[in-house]
């Protein structure tokens, strides 16, 4: 259940980073949005976005088959099978979903406005200039390549952290899913 917990982390992750941005804030100057859209391109903000999309997708259907294997001795053997069958499609289609939103140009574009505006509201024209070159530096480079590494390395420890409020959530999915298998 530990990719579960992580889709779910980089989901809420996500989700208020977008929220954060849409909150009322000071008016910015066009030089502070200028700034910060050039800081989203240095920083490859949408390709970011796409390949975050990648990973969560790709790690998806062993989460749900984590969930799925957790709970499933609880069915009988028909049962079992329409779960996993009705939680590969479900699974299908929330990949395909998350795919499609993560590849659409307008989205990607909305979102990364969204950041911009965020960025601009936090950060002064010089801030947004100093951060940007940092981030065009061999150094700023190295540590957006080595990101998503240093992600991958500090993910189970975040997880231990969160394994404790997560585990009520899960339960209750797979609960839900095992009522729905029945039903069929």
């Amino acid at each position: 259940m530990t990719k579960l917990k992580a889709i779910f982390a980089a989901a809420i992750f996500a989700l208020s980073a977008v929220v954060s941005a849409q909150q009322a804030a000071p008016t910015i100057t066009p030089a502070q949005r200028a700034a910060a859209v050039e800081l989203l391109k240095v920083m490859d903000f949408k390709k970011q976005m796409q390949q975050m999309s990648a990973m969560m997708a790709q790690s998806f259907p062993q989460a749900v088959g984590q969930l799925t294997s957790a709970d499933s001795e609880k069915l009988s053997p028909e049962e079992r099978e329409r779960l996993k069958e009705s939680l590969r499609a479900s699974v299908g289609k929330a990949i395909a979903g998350m795919s499609a939103i993560y590849d659409d140009p307008e989205f990607l574009g909305q979102f990364e406005d969204l950041m911009a505006g965020a960025y601009a509201r936090h950060f002064n024209v010089d801030e947004l200039k100093s951060i940007t070159a940092f981030y065009g530096s061999g150094a700023g480079k190295k540590f957006l390549e080595r990101g998503p590494a240093i992600g991958a390395e500090s993910m189970p420890q975040l997880m231990a952290l969160m394994q404790p409020r997560m585990k009520a959530l899960t339960e209750e999915l797979a609960k839900e899913a095992i009522a729905r298998a029945k039903m069929k």
